[in-house]
């Protein structure tokens, strides 16, 4: 299955798993992370608890910092460990991915142009899954664009002049 990204909206290589899991979580004040993988993949874990605990803070109290201090990223480092025992998959990168409607929907005012998006093929571990909004995956490795040419998305809507 092929999905897409922008970087325009996502940033440039920003793809180390922990890093991502912890700016959503604890900057932006998401819990769809922890919530995500405490009632699925992690629900016989440990860990489970641990991020029910975290959600409910994060709902109660909001964000709690700009960038990810070194605590939040250990705890999400943490998670993925649970994660790896959990599927004998280590997940090291993560990419946010939609489908080309959500694309346009949601990042198009990002985009310089209707053709700044990237077609990558999904990780086998999926973090966080929002339905039509995209999913979080995990990867083993460092996700690569695929080498297909893009087609232009066409924004209903948007000014490209």
């Amino acid at each position: 299955m092929v999905r897409y990204r922008t970087e325009s909206f996502s940033g440039m290589n920003y793809r180390n798993a922990a890093a991502v899991m912890a700016f959503e979580t604890f900057c932006l004040g998401n819990t769809d992370i922890p919530d995500y993988l405490a009632e699925g993949l992690l629900a016989d874990s440990p860990v489970s608890e641990q991020l029910r605990s975290l959600s409910a803070r994060i709902e109660k109290c909001g964000p709690e910092s700009d960038e990810p201090t070194a605590d939040n990223i250990a705890f999400m480092e943490n998670v993925l460990k649970a994660v790896a025992d959990a599927t004998g998959i280590e997940v090291s990168y993560a990419l946010w991915l939609a489908d080309k409607e959500s694309l346009e929907q949601l990042y198009g005012k990002y985009m310089q142009s209707p053709l700044d998006y990237d077609a990558y093929e999904v990780g086998p571990v999926i973090l966080s899954d929002l339905g039509h909004d995209g999913a979080l995956y995990g990867y083993p490795e460092n996700p690569m664009p695929m080498k297909s040419p893009k087609q232009p998305i066409s924004f209903t809507g948007e000014d490209w002049n």
